[in-house]
């Protein structure tokens, strides 16, 4: 475990509502973040196209999920998290615990604005 978290395989993980949502995009690629913090991401690929993705269990006990899609038409650090879960209060755990500045978060639902 790593001073972020652990991390894990999402093949290995289920969600415990059983599905997950998206609570933030970054502008941040998947190299930037590795580079800052040393934490890999494993290739994939679904029906939508080619993806890197990071499992990570943050030292809180929250889980959450960063997914890049290689040709998706905005290019953006997805930051998914149990359907249940508050995803404020996710974005700032991930703040607390990851090197992310604010300046990097791009989108979050529009039914959730950023707080201040």
């Amino acid at each position: 475990m790593s001073q972020y978290g652990r991390t894990f395989r999402l093949g290995d993980y289920k969600w415990p509502s059983g599905i997950d949502r998206s609570a933030a995009m970054f502008a941040t690629p998947p190299e930037i973040l590795t580079a800052r913090t040393g934490l890999q991401f494993e290739s994939g690929v679904d029906d939508l196209d080619y993806f890197r993705e990071l499992g990570l269990e943050l030292p809180s006990g929250r889980h959450v999920v960063f997914l890049w899609y290689e040709r998706a038409p905005v290019q953006g650090l997805r930051l998914q998290i149990d359907a249940a879960d508050d995803p404020a209060s996710a974005r700032a755990d991930l703040f607390a615990t990851l090197p992310f500045t604010k300046n990097e978060l791009i989108w979050v639902p529009e039914s959730d604005p950023p707080a201040g």
